[in-house]
Parts: structure tokens; C-alpha cells; sequence
């Protein structure tokens, strides 16, 4: 069963390894998708690490005490 972001993060939060990081990209995969095809690079594998990276980056320096809510963050 997979988690909703939501609570990967809180998981990731309370102990952050690399697994847990993971965990929380893994749930935002449809926000990752989203923005590539709006992007026109769906499929395009290049691109995809490149978001995953992204991700990981914008998961590590959110604080949800700002207000936005993390798939947000991660797009913005």
C-alpha cells in the first residue's frame, strides 16, 4: 500500500533517510508526471531523473509551516 505525501513526509520528518526521502518522491508521482507532460518531456528518461532529483531537493527544503502544501512546492 502506498502512502499519500502527506504522510510519507511526516514519516520522512520524524527520520530522514534516504528511504524515507524515496518514499516521499515516490508519492508525489503523479505530481512529477503532471508537470513533465505539461512539459512535453513524458517519456523522455533524461528528464524524468532530472525531475526526480528536483524533487528531492524541493522535499528537503520544504516547511509546511510556510502554507503551501508540499506537491506546491515541489512544482513551484
Amino acid at each position: 500500500m502506498s502512502l499519500d505525501h502527506e504522510e510519507a513526509f511526516k514519516i520522512y520528518q520524524t527520520k530522514p533517510t534516504k528511504d524515507n526521502l524515496y518514499g516521499v518522491v515516490k508519492s508525489l508521482g503523479k505530481t512529477i508526471n503532471y508537470t513533465l507532460a505539461s512539459l512535453n518531456s513524458a517519456g523522455n528518461p533524461v528528464m524524468e531523473s532530472k525531475a526526480l532529483v528536483y524533487t528531492a531537493n524541493a522535499i528537503k527544503s520544504y516547511d509546511p509551516k510556510q502554507g503551501a502544501a508540499l506537491p506546491t512546492h515541489v512544482t513551484s
